[in-house]
């Protein structure tokens, strides 16, 4: 079991309530098709805006179309404030 615990910290990934709906709104319906998901350093995208850094998910067969950042909280209930008790434990 100890081993077990190891092995999930060192490939588990975390996510929040809210990224799980992202992921779910983000496949509209459709679970055929698979997704990416990676956590990305911030950077510039293909149009020169600030990407921020962060879990990201994308279509594994479209990766051109782009990548939507998994926000781990609720902007329209918390505010940009970002604070977020649960995301403080980690």
């Amino acid at each position: 079991m100890e081993m077990l615990g190891l092995r999930a910290k060192e490939k588990a990934m975390r996510l929040t309530g809210y990224q799980v709906k992202q992921i779910n709104d983000f496949m509209g319906g459709d679970y055929e098709g698979d997704v990416t998901i990676e956590n990305l350093p911030e950077r510039a995208g293909s149009g020169g805006e600030a990407m921020p850094a962060g879990l990201h998910i994308w279509c594994s067969d479209y990766p051109e179309e782009g990548a939507v950042l998994l926000d781990p909280v609720d902007r329209d209930t918390i505010g940009d404030s970002g604070d977020y008790p649960a995301l403080k434990q980690a």
